[in-house]
C-alpha cells in the first residue's frame, strides 16, 4: 500500500514539475515580448534619407543581437520550440530567395521577349532587304552579263557599253530593261 501511495506521489511530484517547467517558459516568454515591447523606436521629425537610413540600419543591428540572446534563452528553456521556429523562418527566407530568383528570370524572358518584338516591328515598318536594294542587284547582274557578252562577241567593245546585238541579248534573257537613274 506505502509502495502505490509512494508511485502515486512520484506521478503526481513528475506532473506539477511538468507543469511548472511549462509555466516557467510561458512567463519566461511573456517576459521577453515585453522586452521586445519596450526596444525605443523614435518618432522625431523627419530626418533626411541617409541620416534616416543609418538610424534604420542601427536599430536593425541592435534588434538583430537581441533577437540572437533572446533565441540564446530560450533554447536553454525549450530547445525544441526554438528549433521548430528557426526552421519555419529558415523555409520563408529560402522559399523567398528562390521566389526572387524565379522573379529575376521572368523578368529577363520579358525583356528579350519585347526585344524580339521591337525588332520584328522594326523589319515590318522597314524591311531589310528593300525593293530599291533588289533593283541595284538586277541591274549590277544586268551589267555583268552585258559586260561578258560584249566581250566575247566583239573584242572593239567596252565593257561598259555593249553593242546592239549583246544589249539584245541580254534584254532577251534578263526581260525588258529599266533605265539607270
Amino acid at each position: 500500500m506505502n509502495a502505490l501511495k509512494v508511485l502515486q506521489n512520484s506521478a503526481t511530484m513528475q506532473a506539477l514539475m511538468k507543469k511548472e517547467s511549462q509555466n516557467e517558459v510561458i512567463v519566461k516568454r511573456e517576459e521577453m515580448e515585453a522586452s521586445l515591447d519596450s526596444i525605443p523606436i523614435t518618432s522625431a521629425p523627419e530626418p533626411s534619407p541617409p541620416k534616416r537610413l543609418k538610424d534604420i540600419r542601427r536599430q536593425m543591428t541592435a534588434l538583430r543581437a537581441q533577437e540572437d540572446s533572446l533565441i540564446e534563452r530560450l533554447k536553454k528553456i525549450s530547445p525544441s520550440a526554438v528549433a521548430a521556429q528557426l526552421s519555419s523562418a529558415e523555409k520563408t527566407k529560402e522559399s523567398n530567395s528562390i521566389a526572387l530568383s524565379d522573379l529575376e528570370t521572368e523578368r529577363e524572358k520579358r525583356k528579350r521577349a519585347e526585344e524580339v518584338w521591337e525588332d520584328a516591328r522594326k523589319e515590318y515598318r522597314a524591311p531589310l532587304v528593300v525593293p530599291a536594294m533588289l533593283d541595284a542587284f538586277e541591274k549590277l547582274a544586268q551589267i555583268a552579263g552585258d559586260a561578258l557578252i560584249s566581250t566575247s562577241s566583239s573584242a572593239s567593245s567596252t565593257a561598259y557599253a555593249p553593242s546592239e546585238a549583246s544589249h539584245s541579248q541580254a534584254s532577251n534573257r534578263w526581260g525588258p530593261r529599266k533605265p539607270i537613274i
